[in-house]
Protein backbone atom coordinates (compact mmCIF):
# COMPACT_ATOMS: atom_id res chain seq x y z
CA UNK A 1 0.00 0.00 0.00
CA UNK A 2 1.56 3.01 -1.08
CA UNK A 3 1.83 5.89 1.85
CA UNK A 4 -0.29 9.26 1.75
CA UNK A 5 2.97 11.30 0.14
CA UNK A 6 3.08 8.74 -2.92
CA UNK A 7 -0.81 8.35 -3.73
CA UNK A 8 -0.58 12.00 -4.72
CA UNK A 9 2.04 11.19 -7.79
CA UNK A 10 0.23 9.17 -10.43
CA UNK A 11 -2.88 11.18 -10.14
CA UNK A 12 -1.93 14.65 -10.00
CA UNK A 13 0.62 13.60 -13.29
CA UNK A 14 -2.21 12.00 -14.78
CA UNK A 15 -5.00 15.56 -14.14
CA UNK A 16 -1.75 17.45 -15.58
CA UNK A 17 -1.45 15.44 -18.22
CA UNK A 18 -5.07 14.90 -19.45
CA UNK A 19 -5.66 18.81 -19.10
CA UNK A 20 -2.61 19.17 -21.89
CA UNK A 21 -0.31 21.12 -19.17
CA UNK A 22 3.30 21.15 -19.04
CA UNK A 23 5.04 21.09 -15.54
CA UNK A 24 6.17 24.78 -16.45
CA UNK A 25 2.69 25.73 -17.26
CA UNK A 26 1.04 23.85 -13.84
CA UNK A 27 4.00 25.89 -11.69
CA UNK A 28 2.90 28.82 -13.47
CA UNK A 29 -0.53 28.48 -12.46
CA UNK A 30 0.21 27.46 -8.61
CA UNK A 31 2.01 30.87 -8.64
CA UNK A 32 -0.75 32.78 -9.91
CA UNK A 33 -2.49 31.34 -6.83
CA UNK A 34 0.34 32.59 -4.36
CA UNK A 35 2.02 29.37 -3.72
CA UNK A 36 5.76 29.20 -4.51
CA UNK A 37 6.17 26.52 -6.90
CA UNK A 38 8.39 25.60 -9.85
CA UNK A 39 8.98 23.21 -12.37
CA UNK A 40 10.65 21.11 -9.93
CA UNK A 41 8.02 21.31 -7.43
CA UNK A 42 5.67 19.98 -9.61
CA UNK A 43 8.83 17.06 -10.86
CA UNK A 44 9.02 16.36 -6.90
CA UNK A 45 5.40 16.83 -6.07
CA UNK A 46 4.33 13.96 -9.01
CA UNK A 47 7.49 11.52 -7.86
CA UNK A 48 6.21 12.23 -4.10
CA UNK A 49 9.25 13.32 -3.08
CA UNK A 50 7.30 16.81 -1.75
CA UNK A 51 4.94 16.87 0.16
CA UNK A 52 2.05 18.85 -0.17
CA UNK A 53 -0.07 21.30 2.22
CA UNK A 54 -3.68 20.67 2.64
CA UNK A 55 -4.33 24.77 0.78
CA UNK A 56 -1.59 23.25 -2.04
CA UNK A 57 -4.26 20.18 -2.12
CA UNK A 58 -7.02 22.60 -2.35
CA UNK A 59 -5.33 24.75 -4.86
CA UNK A 60 -4.84 22.15 -7.44
CA UNK A 61 -7.96 20.37 -6.95
CA UNK A 62 -9.57 23.44 -7.98
CA UNK A 63 -7.37 24.09 -10.93
CA UNK A 64 -8.62 21.06 -12.29
CA UNK A 65 -12.19 21.44 -11.36
CA UNK A 66 -12.01 17.97 -8.71
CA UNK A 67 -12.57 17.14 -5.31
CA UNK A 68 -9.74 16.37 -3.27
CA UNK A 69 -10.16 13.13 -3.82
CA UNK A 70 -9.78 12.85 -7.22
CA UNK A 71 -6.06 13.76 -5.98
CA UNK A 72 -5.64 10.59 -4.01
CA UNK A 73 -4.65 7.10 -5.59
CA UNK A 74 -7.82 6.15 -4.52
CA UNK A 75 -9.96 8.60 -6.04
CA UNK A 76 -9.13 8.29 -9.42
CA UNK A 77 -11.42 6.02 -11.45
CA UNK A 78 -9.60 2.83 -12.67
Amino acid sequence: MPDEHEAFSSPLRGLRLGADMTQTSLAAAMRERGFRWHQTTVTRVETGRQHLTIEEAAALAGLFGVGLDALTASGVPS
